[in-house]
């Protein structure tokens, strides 16, 4: 008996230094994530660049861009009728209660986790993010977190076990394309179908990177043709930009039920008859405009034989143009998401 209280003992001894290794180490990432580094007159995270995880910018352009693509999605999804009785508009799938606690992944500007803890005040509501952005004005039910979502959840050394099996009741993932590596994919989706409680709700909504011309002009595109093939070379092997198109399988793989994936063809330019849906398409001609560098000029330039700063910019006017050419009708395909966990 004693010597199996000793190497009990051992264990735990071992086991504590462990955490407190593993606390030391977040502790040094914490501070070295707070860094920045200036690349081409805009400003990264220098952790996430010198460790391939996000290499988008942190500046106010970006800031500013991600709070219209907020606001452009919500208002798009709002007009095609994709609005649930509960959550104003920031619920994808159709819950039938308020939900006690809920995870968003990816928070950015944070303007979809104020809206959820805004519109249930009751709510736990934890944003988690690679950045943490400082927001403030925060709702009392709100907090964030940071972490490298490419890194299991379960090496987060969380003393009050926010991020424990079967803990959420609706977690969202946006826009996270261009930080999740191709092969983290499914592991990610399987962490977060464990995060969530039996009943919960996963929704996940992502963009396609691919410019599209609803008058079939995308032969007479060069531009657009050039920048979607571009985009697609220098993150191969590395990030899915259409990862959209498998969310559905993949949320089936990991045994949710009552999955739908609905695509939609959300306008760029003002090319849309109908009025409120060309000032959807005028926005996002804003967001796709500035989007042209943000997601492109790190790995276009680090990847890409030939590229500056110059050639991106250059080729960025040139998808400006043909999305202002009405006749092009330039779309880009959205795939929205949900599953509930049995």
């Amino acid at each position: 008996m004693f010597i199996t209280s000793l190497l009990k003992v051992k264990r735990q001894s071992k086991r504590t230094e462990y955490l407190r290794r593993i606390r030391r180490l977040m502790a040094s990432q914490d501070d070295a994530r707070r860094r920045r580094v200036m690349y081409n007159e805009r400003l990264y995270q220098q952790w996430s660049v010198e460790n391939d995880i996000y290499c988008v910018p942190i500046d106010d352009r970006e800031e500013q861009r991600l709070l219209d693509q907020h606001n452009v999605v919500q208002t798009y999804l709002e007009l095609v009728g994709f609005r649930q009785p509960l959550g104003g508009g920031f619920v994808v799938p159709p819950i039938q209660q308020a939900p006690r606690r809920i995870l968003d992944c990816g928070y950015g500007q944070g303007s979809w986790a104020i809206g959820i803890a805004e519109e249930f005040p009751d709510s736990e509501v934890v944003g988690i993010d690679i950045w943490h952005s400082d927001i403030d004005d925060m709702p009392d039910n709100l907090e964030f977190d940071s972490w490298n979502l490419n890194d299991s959840f379960r090496d987060m050394q969380d003393s009050e076990g926010t991020y424990k099996r079967g803990t959420f009741d609706l977690i969202n993932s946006r826009f996270l394309a261009p930080g999740i590596h191709e092969r983290r994919w499914p592991t990610y989706i399987r962490e977060l179908v464990r995060l969530l409680r039996r009943g919960g709700w996963l929704q996940v909504v992502e963009w396609a990177y691919l410019f599209q011309s609803m008058s079939g002009n995308i032969d007479r595109m060069p531009y657009c043709q050039r920048w979607n093939d571009s985009y697609r070379t220098a993150l191969q092997g590395k990030r899915d930009p259409r990862i959209g198109s498998r969310i559905k399988r993949l949320m089936q793989d990991e045994g949710l039920v009552g999955v739908d994936c609905k695509t939609y063809s959300v306008p760029i330019g003002g090319w849309y008859p109908d009025a409120r849906m060309q000032q959807v398409g005028l926005l996002n001609r804003t967001i796709f405009g500035e989007a042209l560098e943000s997601l492109a000029m790190w790995p276009f330039t680090q990847e890409l034989e030939g590229q500056t700063k110059q050639t991106v910019e250059n080729l960025a006017v040139g998808v400006r143009q043909e999305m202002d050419n009405p006749s092009n009708q330039v779309y880009m395909h959205l795939y929205v998401a949900y599953g509930q966990k049995r």
